[in-house]
């Protein structure tokens, strides 16, 4: 049976009402031979080892028709397909073609795999789903002592002391977690009074002050 718990989550909008979000409690990682042990009650004259070898060569056939640019659709599983990025956004300029003046073939790689999982599937897990509250009662959200404005404020001097903000320093000054932090930034960013500027990606992401109009 799956069990779920239930998260307090920060009220970026300062409405003063709590709000939750509710996640599954994940009970680990099962692999490729634990699928075999389960498909093999199912095929007793099959060994479970060797279920596990066809899982595995189905596994290389299967990103040898991805690496071909095919999608691939398993039954009402869903289907898979690549998706394709840039290398390193810093040489990009040193790759670009001559001619048409667009990123080359060296300067492109797989980024990851697109999954999008048939609603039938969904519907079936969620037919054969038990969910029940696992003990314990509610993970409370230790709100921020400072208001929003406050938060703001300690970024700005942040980022003039140091020159840039990531996501974990606001977290850090401003005593919040930092998937609150990262939500409020999503939020803040790109707002006409936000006095700061996102730069970067994932990880790589910083906050550093807006240009500032100059006085003449």
């Amino acid at each position: 049976m799956a069990e779920y718990y239930k998260r307090e989550i920060a009220d970026l909008n300062e409405t003063g009402k709590k709000q939750y979000r509710y996640e599954l409690r994940s009970r680990g990682s099962a692999g490729l031979k634990a699928l075999a042990r389960q498909v093999h009650k199912r095929y007793r004259m099959l060994d479970a080892t060797e279920l596990e070898g066809i899982a595995e060569d189905f596994i290389d056939e299967m990103a040898a028709l991805l690496s071909e640019g095919f999608s691939v659709t398993l039954g009402d599983l869903g289907s898979f397909s690549l998706s394709i990025g840039l290398r390193n956004k810093k040489h990009l300029e040193q790759m670009e073609d001559e001619i048409e003046g667009e990123p080359n073939a060296r300067s492109l790689c797989v980024r990851g795999i697109n999954f999008k999982a048939n609603k039938r599937y969904v519907s079936d897990i969620n037919n054969k789903c038990h969910l029940q509250r696992e003990s314990g009662g509610t993970a409370h959200l230790h709100p921020s002592p400072y208001s929003l404005e406050q938060r703001i404020a300690r970024a700005v001097s942040y980022v003039r002391q140091n020159g840039f903000l990531r996501i974990a320093n606001y977290a850090g000054i401003n005593g919040i977690s930092i998937s609150a932090a990262s939500r409020e930034l999503r939020l803040l960013d790109g707002t006409p009074d936000f006095p700061l500027r996102s730069d970067g990606r994932g990880p790589s992401k910083v906050y550093r002050m807006k240009q500032e109009p100059s006085q003449e």
